[in-house]
This record gives structure tokens, C-alpha cells and sequence, in this order.
């Protein structure tokens, strides 16, 4: 019969080779390899051989004591919150420490820009093109964001941050719902005669010297039209001036003119969009007939309408 010393010394024989691998011996020093040290490793590698890599001692985790106790018994669609967008108004939001806050702008809006109040406080994300996430790294604090869409809309809020065992819910999901905004240029007589007026949002405003041009008196002009555009992208096709002298219509394109393709123009008869004769000048489209009228490319959009003074 083998005695267990010999097992275990035929066992250290066997994975020599390999344990003094592991502790980067040469192979001339073997030798000096301790015994009891070859010994315990041997044990190791032929228990592990059997899947027994020993007992891990740690101890017991415990409760965080962190759960959020104001979900209990919540309905379904607690912590959503639907808002309709006013420009004159600011969204209250409240948030929650180890929580995040989705703030979800309409599907057509893409955000530009994201100014955070303070950012040791919170942290705000650009997710999408439209919905910025929000997280408090603190509780019993607050502070003011302002999201600056394509569109022209500047949408602003001001965020609470609550702690774990606050009584209240937060909002995780904030939709923010409106319509795409008109854009408009408005373009008005003065006590001299002309006036640009005011060209909303992603119109162009610049001085009317280009009227001295025009083969006629200056005094058959009008500017007071209005143009809107079917969604964001259509406004690519819209043109940076319009004016009319009663019988023509010029749709000047200024800088825009190389960059884009040039539209088709309809004139509203009736309510139906019917074609008109155009010729090109310039930076300009010519339309034989005024407003109403409707531009067209592909799937691009944009209506000009007089405006009734």
C-alpha cells in the first residue's frame, strides 16, 4: 500500500515542471525550490484539478435602506409628465437623486444647445436629436435649464432635486408637446415709404437698397407678406425676401440662391394650387401674378400669404 507521502511526493514530482513555471524559475534552479512550498501547491493544482478552489469568507452584505417608498402603490403612469410648450412660461420639474429624468421635445424639434445652471449639481445629457437626460449627483438642491431647439424655440425649466424618502414623486419621463412653429417674415411700409420690418426667426434681415433696381416707382411695392413652412426641413426653400408690385412677384434668394435646388411656384386659385409662369434673374424668381402662392421641392413646403392690414 502507497503511503500519503509518496503520493504526495510522486505528486510533486509530476508538477515540478509546472510550478516552477508559475513562480518563474529556470530550470537550473529547480532545485532550490522549498519542499513545503512545492508541497502546498501541489495540493492546490490536483484540488482545483476537482473543481475545489477552497472556501471564500466575506461578509454578510446588508440592506442600503435606499428604497424609494413613495412608489409604493403608484399608478402606472406615475413619474410621467406631459406639458404643452409656451414660450412665455417655464417647466417645473422635480428629480430625484439615483434617478434620471428623460425630457422628450417634439419629434420634428433638434436640439442645438443645452445650458445647465449648475453642472456640480446635476448633469444633463443630450441623448437624441430631441430628448436630453437629467440627474441630480445631489438632494435638496436646485437649478435652471434652457434648451435652444432648431426651430427656433427656446424651451426653459427649472429642476428640483429630491432625496431617496422625499413623499413626492419625480418626473422620469417629461414629454413637451406644441406644434411646429410658423416662420414668418413681415415686411411693412414706413413714413418713408419702405420698410423691411422684421424677419422672424431663421429669416434674414438686411437694408432694402436693392429696391433702387427695380424698373419701377418704388411707391407700387409692397412687402406686407408672411411666409410659413410646412415642417424644419422646408425651410431650406423659403426665400429671404418677398415683394410685389401688384402684378409680379420676386422671390429674391440672396446667398442661399447656389445652395439650394430652386422650387416650383403655384399661385392658390380657389384653394387649389395651380401652376404660374416664372422666369429666373439674379438671385431672383420672378412670379407672373402675388400672393397667394405655394413653393415646392420634393417634399419641401412653403406657403406665402398677404397679410390683411
Amino acid at each position: 500500500m502507497t503511503s500519503p507521502r509518496l503520493k504526495y511526493t510522486q505528486s510533486i514530482k509530476i508538477f515540478l515542471p509546472v510550478i516552477t513555471a508559475m513562480f518563474g524559475f529556470c530550470e537550473s534552479l529547480r532545485a532550490e525550490l522549498p519542499e513545503h512550498v512545492a508541497l502546498h501547491v501541489a495540493e492546490q493544482v490536483d484540488s482545483q484539478q476537482n473543481g475545489n478552489y477552497g472556501m471564500l469568507e466575506r461578509p454578510e452584505s446588508i440592506p442600503l435602506g435606499q428604497i424609494q417608498e413613495a412608489w409604493n402603490g403608484a399608478e402606472p403612469n406615475a413619474g410621467v409628465y406631459s406639458v404643452n410648450f409656451d414660450p412665455t412660461h417655464v417647466i417645473r420639474l422635480k428629480t430625484r437623486t439615483f434617478t434620471t429624468t428623460s425630457i422628450i421635445l417634439p419629434d420634428w424639434e433638434e436640439i442645438l444647445d443645452i445650458s445647465l445652471g449648475d453642472n456640480d449639481a446635476f448633469l444633463a445629457e443630450k441623448k437624441t436629436k430631441n430628448i436630453v437626460g437629467i440627474m441630480p449627483r445631489g438632494e435638496g438642491c436646485d437649478t435652471t435649464l434652457t434648451i435652444i431647439g432648431q426651430s427656433g424655440n427656446v424651451y426653459a425649466f427649472y429642476i428640483r432635486a429630491e432625496g431617496v424618502h422625499s413623499k413626492s414623486l419625480p418626473d422620469i419621463l417629461v414629454h413637451v408637446q406644441g406644434s411646429f412653429p410658423k416662420k414668418k417674415t413681415l415686411l411693412t411700409k414706413n413714413e418713408k415709404g419702405l420698410s423691411l420690418g422684421k424677419m422672424m426667426n431663421n429669416f434674414h434681415i438686411t437694408d432694402a437698397d436693392y429696391i433702387k433696381e427695380i424698373p419701377f416707382a418704388s411707391e407700387n411695392v409692397t412687402f406686407s407678406f408672411e411666409m410659413s413652412a410646412k415642417d424644419l426641413e422646408s425651410i431650406a426653400i423659403a426665400p429671404q425676401k418677398v415683394y410685389s408690385d401688384g402684378i409680379w412677384t420676386w422671390l429674391d434668394y440672396e446667398h442661399t440662391w447656389d445652395s439650394i435646388t430652386l422650387p416650383a411656384a403655384y399661385r392658390v386659385v380657389d384653394g387649389v394650387d395651380t401652376p404660374v409662369n416664372t422666369r429666373i434673374k439674379d438671385s431672383k424668381i420672378i412670379v407672373h401674378g402675388t400672393p397667394p402662392l405655394t413653393l415646392k421641392s420634393g417634399q419641401k413646403v412653403v406657403c406665402i400669404m398677404p397679410i390683411r392690414e
